[in-house]
């Protein structure tokens, strides 16, 4: 029984005696083979976190001959004091397809029409936010007509004053109500999310720093809460872009690990649980 070369031995092939010498060699090849693949596979990580946390000067490295990759040795480590930031270890978390985020926006969408909704019939008919008298058919017929071409410059500003307040008011009600979702997790776990992205298993965490790992899996950091402020923020810029710019959803197709600009800005990003 032969097999390829082993190291030393050039071109010839090397003899076994028996079937479980083979086996032997060859389980041995098989792992030097698994410990390389994961000793590439861990190098971006380890790169990543070395750039995030930043190296210690040159000169206090010599001084310090025990640290060396962000590890210090305990026997040369400084006085409490005097040691310096560990760096930040990433955690690790797999993108989402586009479909659950799909889904996610369009379960909050029929969501939040349902409590707009509610928020148009309270503002009318318990605060009387519009008159609903100058919106009678017979009215608006005379004055498309020209019957009342005084009245229709004034009716005009008048609906439009009272569709924007009623609009601003539904706008608030949404950006409140998403950052209330995404402020933080439930049950223990970080990173909020919205009735929709909870129902496909996704979340929102906070993001200072990612780093692609294996197959659609990143490393980030901190990859905790949002916390309210940062929530509020991510919901102003996503509610604004919507309502006067172009969507910027589309833009997951054309950016690193899926993430919108207002991810971007917020410094946040939707996650799923990693399944290694």
């Amino acid at each position: 029984m032969s097999a390829p070369a082993s190291e030393g031995r050039g071109d010839v092939p090397r003899q076994y005696g028996s079937m479980a010498e083979y086996c032997t060699d060859l389980r041995l090849w098989m792992a030097r083979v698994q410990q390389t693949r994961c000793m590439e596979a861990m190098f971006p990580i380890w790169l990543s976190q070395q750039l995030a946390a930043g190296s210690l000067p040159q000169q206090q490295q010599q001084q310090q001959p025990g640290v060396r990759f962000g590890f210090a040795n305990q026997a040369a480590a400084p006085p409490p004091q005097e040691q310096q930031q560990q760096p930040q270890r990433g955690i690790e978390f797999r993108i989402p397809p586009l479909w659950k985020r799909l889904v996610a926006e369009t379960v909050d969408f029929f969501i939040l029409m349902i409590i707009k909704f509610l928020l148009a019939y309270i503002a009318i008919d318990q605060f009387g936010l519009i008159d609903l008298a100058k919106y009678d058919v017979d009215t608006l017929v005379k004055v498309a007509s020209g019957g009342q071409a005084d009245m229709s410059y004034t009716l005009a500003m008048e609906m439009t004053s009272e569709l924007l307040m009623l609009e601003m008011v539904n706008r608030v009600s949404v950006c409140w109500f998403e950052a209330l979702c995404l402020r933080c997790g439930a049950w223990g776990v970080p990173g909020g999310a919205t009735p929709g992205k909870y129902l496909v298993g996704v979340r929102v965490v906070r993001c200072d720093w990612v780093a692609p790992s294996l197959d659609d899996h990143v490393v980030l950091a901190p990859g905790g809460d949002l916390g309210l402020a940062r929530a509020l923020l991510r919901s102003i810029i996503k509610n604004v872009s919507v309502t006067f710019f172009f969507p910027m959803f589309v833009t997951v197709f054309y950016l690193d690990h899926n993430r919108t600009p207002y991810d971007l800005l917020a410094g946040t990003i939707v996650v799923e649980p990693a399944r290694r």
